[in-house]
């Protein structure tokens, strides 16, 4: 079963540098849990007047009992105001959890808290259902934007944090609050979370147009998914990943554009889509590369 993405080919001129990823579970991560998670604390009322939708379920959420809501302050719009993630399942004011603020040109403010620990087994559930929500949150986001990130109650501030990174970072952080689940006696089966590592896409051909991928994650049985690569604002490709994690496509442009300048400069995205299986969920993530040669090609064009 495949993690649901959509293809993500937007331009965007922030630069975002490559990002080293690695297992969220190594054993090194896990030792740091007690300094990656905030102790937490009390959860704010959502302000009056901002615009409400139900967060749709996902194969990353272990428990469905926590309703979440995202709501939009200002008026409504992607790119004005905040966006909140709020739980709504007690009745009264939703308790918001994370606020998102675009601050600039691809670039926004992300600040999160999550509830105090209270030592049972549901307050840990709705601790690792703050950081469930945040990887699916920030995984739709633009995979160019840089975040100003801000935990509450005792956490850490980061600044200019890619998308691969933080996604990182949080897949660290739910394995810590999974512990906390399981160190509770509950009865939750909470699946483990395994971060893969994307590879730098090759290009080559007549302008650089077959690129190719490499994923990778421990897979007794095999390797599986899809992989999307996008150059620039126009040309995407995708495929599904071999038994050794290979992928390879030729990139076409949907938009029609059949002679043009192919900027092999341009960033290049690679996306996984991600495998739910009956114990783990190998993640859903994105990789981020800036090209250096420019080439000029004409383009192989999508079907219409």
């Amino acid at each position: 079963m495949k993690l649901e993405l959509l293809p993500r080919v937007a331009a965007a001129s922030a630069v975002v540098a490559m990002s080293a990823q690695c297992h969220a579970l190594a054993a090194d991560a896990v030792q740091a849990c007690s300094k990656l998670l905030p102790k937490g604390g009390g959860l704010p009322a959502a302000p009056l007047g901002a615009i409400a939708e139900p967060v749709r379920a996902s194969a990353l959420l272990t428990s469905a009992q926590f309703a979440v809501t995202e709501l939009r302050t200002g008026d409504g719009r992607s790119d004005h105001g905040a966006r909140l993630l709020a739980f709504s399942d007690k009745g009264g004011a939703s308790k918001v959890f994370a606020e998102l603020r675009a601050t600039g040109a691809s670039r926004a403010a992300l600040v999160w808290n999550v509830p105090a620990q209270d030592g049972g087994p549901e307050g840990a559930l709705r601790r690792l259902a703050v950081f469930e929500h945040l990887y699916a949150f920030v995984l739709r986001e633009p995979p160019l934007t840089l975040y100003d990130v801000r935990a509450l109650g005792g956490g850490s501030e980061t600044r200019a944090q890619s998308q691969p990174d933080l996604l990182g970072r949080l897949a660290q952080m739910r394995n810590c609050a999974a512990k906390e689940v399981a160190q509770t006696g509950g009865k939750a089966f909470v699946k483990t979370w395994e971060m893969p590592l994307l590879t730098r896409p090759v290009a080559r051909g007549t302008g650089r147009l077959d690129v190719s991928a490499r994923v990778t994650y421990p897979a007794a049985d095999g390797h599986s998914g899809s992989i999307t690569i996008a150059r620039g604002s126009c040309l995407a490709c995708s495929t599904q990943v071999g038994r050794d994690g290979g992928a390879a496509c030729t990139l076409v442009d949907s938009h029609g554009h059949a002679d043009a300048v192919d900027d092999v400069s341009d960033t290049t995205v690679v996306t996984y889509s991600g495998v739910v299986e009956r114990t783990r969920i190998v993640l859903s993530t994105t990789r981020v590369d800036i090209g250096r040669t420019r080439s000029f090609a004409r383009r192989h064009l999508a079907a219409p």
